[in-house]
């Protein structure tokens, strides 16, 4: 998902909606991004309100323009997630105002501290001047220390799951 962002951020493109629903694994095991409606390039800043509520970022919400970084703020909001059970902002909640609110005015809470939830914790930064949203960054990260991200991209390396076709 890092590299697929970097790519499109690279071309001044913005995801704005990533989310679980918009992720899916093809037949090698490698993900896949869906549903472009969302997309835009952008030159400068959008001040456009689009995405999935739970996975927005708070300078979305702020109408006071955003860039590329949106993009990184909800795969740390997605990662969050997978990795403990439950959204970080708006959990249980479906009403947009209150999940908007909780994202601009709540505070998150890690029930551990390790590697994944330090290179979390640098994606859901709410300044996004803090917020890392550079992938030559990310790649140093005590999470991907030991990971060899050119046999990644090379494809050589073996999935855990491989989705099977069904008939």
């Amino acid at each position: 998902l890092l590299l697929i962002i970097t790519y499109l951020n690279g071309k001044n493109i913005i995801h704005r909606d990533i989310k679980p629903d918009n992720i899916m694994i093809n037949e090698s095991g490698y993900i896949t991004l869906i549903d472009f409606n969302t997309c835009r390039e952008i030159k400068d800043l959008s001040s456009t309100l689009a995405g999935t509520p739970h996975y927005m970022a708070p300078e979305i919400l702020l109408g006071k323009g955003y860039g590329l970084s949106v993009d990184y703020w909800s795969i740390g909001v997605l990662c969050f997630s997978l990795y403990f059970g439950y959204l970080p902002f708006g959990n249980g909640l479906n009403d947009p105002i209150e999940i908007y609110k909780d994202i601009i005015r709540g505070k998150i809470s890690y029930p551990i501290q390790d590697e994944v939830s330090e290179f979390i914790s640098n994606l859901i930064k709410k300044n996004v001047w803090e917020r890392m949203c550079n992938f030559e960054l990310i790649k140093r990260t005590r999470m991907f220390e030991k990971f060899n991200w050119n046999e990644f991209i090379d494809l050589k390396l073996k999935p855990l799951f491989i989705p099977k076709p069904r008939i």
